[in-house]
């Protein structure tokens, strides 16, 4: 017997909390917009850009050097403020002198409640589950004396600005790229971060500079400026994105694979991704036992 969770009707294998939960940038950055003010505006573009509830990741500096190189995926350890446990994972390979590295924090599967840092851009940020200002890490069993700022220095890892933005490595440039969808907007836009520039130029109420497909946001009230910016991240960020991981899965599969050797759960994990963001985890969840 074993547990498996689901999005509505969609039963996962991975644990896709952190793909999940973009949408409450989406949620939180539409909540600014609504207050349709220069201020909000503001917010809602930090949210943007910089992130706050996906794949949170603490930047800090170490007291001295490192003295051997640590690989990403090593186990990292502290307290958070309140000296509660904090854990996370080493986010990039370091070399030896290195001083500043990045830690993805660990999350839960419990969707509410996956991770206790959401900081990045966020409005209201939630810090009870950062690593404190300065203390000890246990970094792959050594212990590193760091310093960071807690509001400035937890970051985002994923946000909705950056499928735009990552968008020629990932959908042109890559292995079995360029994939298909996205060479059609290319083509059509003239700009690989076609949507990053539309949404751009939605907060900054410009004109964009496309091949095709031009929109003159000078002219818009910020209700107007709002529904581009929402439908920009939506219908033209996460939708792309969202079909880029089902055709990552796609070129996972290997029908001819090997098990003992050569198989793996790549396409699976994709798939799910591509779920996850599609659904978000605003939609009702819950948990199946399965025989």
């Amino acid at each position: 017997m074993r547990f498996k969770d689901h999005i509505n009707s969609y039963i996962y294998d991975w644990d896709i909390s952190i793909q999940n939960a973009l949408d409450l940038d989406q949620a939180e950055m539409e909540t600014q917009l609504a207050f349709a003010t220069d201020e909000s505006f503001m917010i809602a573009r930090n949210i943007y850009e910089q992130g706050s509830h996906s794949k949170p990741v603490a930047v800090v500096t170490l007291n001295t050097p490192l003295t051997a190189r640590v690989l990403e995926g090593t186990a990292v350890s502290g307290r958070s403020s309140s000296t509660s446990q904090v854990t996370g994972t080493v986010y990039e390979d370091y070399e030896v002198g290195a001083t500043e590295i990045k830690i993805q924090y660990d999350v839960i599967s419990i969707q509410a409640t996956h991770v206790g840092c959401q900081v990045g851009g966020s409005a209201e940020p939630l810090t009870d589950g950062c690593f404190a200002a300065s203390g000890r890490l246990q970094i792959g069993g050594l212990t590193h004396n760091y310093t960071y700022s807690v509001t400035e220095n937890n970051i985002a890892g994923r946000t909705l600005q950056g499928f735009s933005t990552q968008a020629e490595e990932k959908m042109y440039k890559c292995e079995n790229c360029p994939y298909v969808t996205y060479n059609k907007f290319y083509e059509y836009y003239g700009e690989f971060d076609y949507a990053d520039q539309w949404v751009s130029a939605a907060f900054d109420a410009r004109a964009t500079n496309f091949a095709r497909g031009n929109a003159d946001f000078s002219m818009y009230t910020k209700t107007g400026l709002t529904e581009a910016i929402k439908k920009g991240t939506v219908f033209m960020s996460v939708w792309m994105y969202t079909i880029r991981e089902l055709e990552d899965a796609i070129d996972d599969c290997q029908s001819d694979c090997d098990p003992a050797t050569t198989c793996n759960d790549d396409p699976v994990h994709a798939w799910d991704e591509a779920a996850a963001f599609y659904t978000g985890s605003l939609e009702v969840r819950t948990v199946l036992d399965l025989v």
